[in-house]
């Protein structure tokens, strides 16, 4: 789920009006960070994080000893976190948020429509949208869990900014 290919573009835009406009319809969805070309991938995948599975990946393995449960990481590798709180949840936000760093998403079978796992010199991020508490929370750890923490921190700061334009 999430995946897409050109034939399936011919299947979604099949109407006469669509058929000679799938490319640059693809090309202004990865414009306005709706959908990313899938580097590993056979030719012409790509993905479209609001068409990811609603359920949290079963491979996900993100326990922490904060939240009273065993933590699959050993309790030397700090976890930092982040919690961006809305009084208005910006609709489309942490899809937008997962085109823009796809980069660091290792494990596309670890993202979800409300979530993902980032990845970046041996340090990892889970990154949540909760919608009934409207917030987007980064939690990261590693050795050294703050740089990538910061990056991904940064590209929400630069959303928002875009926000209050």
């Amino acid at each position: 789920m999430g995946a897409f290919t050109r034939s399936t573009l011919g299947r979604i835009w099949a109407d006469d009006r669509y058929a000679d406009q799938h490319d640059e319809l693809l090309a202004l969805m990865e414009k306005f960070e709706l959908c990313y070309k899938l580097p590993d991938e056979r030719a012409d995948t790509w993905l479209a994080p609001q068409l990811l599975s609603v359920l949290q990946p079963e491979a996900l393995k993100w326990e922490s000893a904060t939240e009273g449960v065993t933590q699959s990481h050993p309790l030397s590798e700090p976890e930092l976190q982040i919690r961006y709180e809305y009084e208005f949840m910006p609709k489309g936000l942490l899809s937008q948020h997962i085109v823009r760093n796809h980069r660091y998403i290792r494990q596309t079978e670890l993202a979800w429509k409300s979530g993902a796992v980032f990845e970046r010199a041996g340090a990892q991020a889970l990154v949540t949208e909760a919608w009934g508490s409207r917030n987007i929370r980064i939690r990261a750890r590693s050795a050294m869990p703050g740089e990538l923490l910061t990056l991904l921190s940064e590209d929400f700061d630069k959303m928002h900014e875009r926000l209050e334009a």
